[in-house]
């Protein structure tokens, strides 16, 4: 295959902490602050954080989840160890601000029980030294819609019949261990192809998947970390692919993988660029 190159600069969400923390300070909570060993810890808790989190968090404005500056002035160390390690339990056992945070960012932060307890904490050791920003107001220039949609959609009455055809091979020992993202067929065969966010698109043959690209072996630069706004984003064929072979991806690189064709101006920090590829396949 041969490819041309786009890139694309997109603002970087800011895995680790998509519901984590607002500074809404429950009742039953006690403000308290809690301190770090060294700065050796600091920096590898700052590196866990690029890693793990930054896709849904950083320490100055809201994004998929809440931001995370000050939050040593509002939640107790063990709350957080805990909710970090699993937050999903920390929802279910009731817990108020945990319940609240749910009901407010309406997605589930995933669980981190792969890390260490040395990990955790290093997390946390880096969370607790960022400060609580500065108030500040965005004008967006028109009225925000709060509920589109006021009436409530009824249930409806049709029954879905589901076959299973094939079981996509693990790409992660850790949890989700496989992200399907997209499932389309070919033009020409109608064979179904079926993308998984960590780098590999496959090819469903006799109810089996054939890998066809594995982005990473393609484009060296390719990420998938952190989090939820990186990998291989989506495929598609061209309209004439019987007769022009071509075909279409999306996949994430760093910031500095290459020089943007496209950027834009924006207060939140570019973590991340997308890139638009075209194959020509034989």
């Amino acid at each position: 295959m041969n490819f041309k190159r786009l890139f694309v600069t997109i603002r970087g969400f800011f895995v680790c902490l998509p519901l984590l923390f607002s500074f809404e300070n429950p009742n039953n909570f006690k403000s308290t602050h809690f301190r770090v060993a060294d700065s050796s810890q600091i920096n590898k808790g700052e590196r866990l954080f690029a890693q793990q989190c930054s896709a849904c968090h950083n320490f100055k404005v809201d994004g998929i989840g809440p931001q995370l500056g000050g939050l040593a002035e509002v939640v107790k160390k063990e709350w957080l160890y805990s909710f970090i390690k699993n937050p999903q339990s920390k929802i279910a056992s009731g817990d108020k601000r945990a319940v609240a945070l749910y009901k407010k960012y309406k997605v589930y932060m995933p669980s981190f029980t792969h890390l260490s307890a040395t990990e955790i904490n290093a997390l946390i050791a880096f969370i607790n030294v960022q400060p609580k920003p500065k108030p500040s107001k965005i004008v967006v220039g028109v009225p925000e819609i709060t509920n589109p949609i006021p009436q409530k959609i009824e249930m409806s009455d049709l029954v879905a019949n589901l076959e299973l055809i094939t079981e996509i091979p693990f790409s992660s020992d850790q949890s989700a261990h496989t992200r399907i993202v997209k499932m389309d067929f070919h033009p020409e065969t109608k064979d179904n192809f079926m993308l998984d966010l960590r780098g590999k698109l496959y090819q469903v043959k006799d109810k089996q998947p054939v890998l066809y690209i594995d982005m990473a072996q393609k484009k060296p630069k390719f990420i998938n970390q952190p989090g939820l706004a990186t990998g291989f984003g989506s495929f598609a064929f061209h309209p004439d692919f019987k007769n022009n072979g071509l075909l279409y991806t999306t996949h994430t690189e760093s910031p500095m993988a290459a020089k943007a064709n496209f950027a834009y101006s924006d207060s939140v920090k570019v973590s991340l660029q997308w890139v638009v590829s075209e194959w020509k396949t034989n």
